[in-house]
């Protein structure tokens, strides 16, 4: 029996069919025998967190249900906890992989998996702060079990940001922001001016990737769902 309670609920998202997910049962739960949150600083106060449903990881997942799968699309969800967008997106068909630092959040996952009766899903533990792993995982870096290319970081919280890689443009790796509270997106040198756009060869730009780069931005993004542009 583990050392902490917990439950089973039903979740409703708008947009998807309801996720039945496993839970902690309340804040007070803790449970480190071998010290493994506490050697990359969790605290006995923030343990329980990754456990807890979210009212933002609620409110991720149904955004996640709306947005259309893209065939090749890579998506990392980072801080996932209870991995309620990953799951959402795993089970429209999305490439998708969840990261945590939380030495029970893959477990938690794999359970809910079950649950739901999803195949298996991509997981990574991901710390950047500390160079020490839990065990079984001290043969590389927390950063590179999480390395590699992804056309779409998603993570919940207050401060929401959106980051969006389109394909090639001015180089070979912008990145669309997008503050969905301000609705605000700021493009960087995708419109660097009012004009006609600089590519740069020597960095991987292409004027003729460009069309379907700004194609893809105005059907997952677009200006309608937006206030203000920024470059």
């Amino acid at each position: 029996m583990p050392g902490f309670r917990t439950k089973q609920e039903r979740i409703a998202i708008e947009g998807a069919d309801d996720l039945v997910i496993r839970a902690l049962l309340d804040r007070q739960q803790f449970f480190d025998p071998l010290g493994e949150a506490d050697r990359i600083g969790i605290s006995s106060a923030a343990w329980p967190l990754f456990g807890l449903l979210w009212p933002s990881g609620v409110h991720l997942a149904a955004r996640m249900a709306l947005r259309p799968v893209c065939s090749g699309e890579r998506i990392l969800e980072i801080g996932c906890g209870l991995a309620l967008a990953s799951l959402v997106s795993h089970r429209r068909g999305a490439d998708v992989t969840a990261s945590d630092c939380h030495p029970l959040a893959e477990s938690f996952l794999e359970k809910n998996l079950r649950l739901n009766d999803l195949a298996r899903m991509k997981y990574r533990h991901g710390h950047w702060s500390v160079p020490e792993l839990p065990p079984g995982r001290e043969g590389a870096s927390a950063l590179d079990l999480v390395r590699g290319r992804y056309d779409l970081i998603i993570g919940s919280g207050k401060e929401e940001i959106d980051l969006y890689y389109f394909g090639a443009g001015h180089t070979s790796g912008d990145t669309f922001v997008v503050f969905p509270a301000l609705r605000v997106l700021h493009t960087g040198d995708m419109f660097a001016w009012k004009d006609a756009p600089l590519c740069d060869r020597n960095n991987g730009g292409s004027c003729v990737s460009l069309p379907p780069t700004l194609a893809k931005y105005a059907r997952l993004v677009g200006p309608a769902h937006l206030g203000a542009v920024t470059h």
